[in-house]
């Protein structure tokens, strides 16, 4: 994943924090710790977020934000929101929990 985004430089990373040969909070260390990727956001995604101290190490290393799992889409949806300059992409939408 850290290789993945140090090609291809993404604008956002969603960052699961059980990964199983690096943990998120690793791999997001050593994006902010380059150059070439200390720029891009990392939103982290992991039931490890309803953990205080997760949250805090998550923030603390260079995630934006830690969302706990299960997902509440309605929040994701407004937070990634904020990443995308244009809203116009009518795929990007609220997501209906009745689908």
């Amino acid at each position: 994943a850290v290789q993945l985004a140090r090609k291809s430089h993404p604008d956002l990373v969603l960052m699961d924090l059980s990964l199983p040969q690096l943990n998120g909070i690793q791999a997001t260390t050593i994006l902010k710790n380059h150059t070439d990727t200390e720029n891009i956001s990392v939103v982290a995604l992991s039931s490890l977020c309803a953990d205080v101290r997760w949250r805090e190490k998550a923030i603390e290393v260079g995630c934006d934000k830690c969302i706990a799992k299960p997902i509440d889409f309605a929040e994701l949806t407004r937070i990634l929101r904020s990443y995308f300059k244009d809203d116009s992409n009518p795929g990007f939408t609220e997501h209906d929990e009745t689908e």
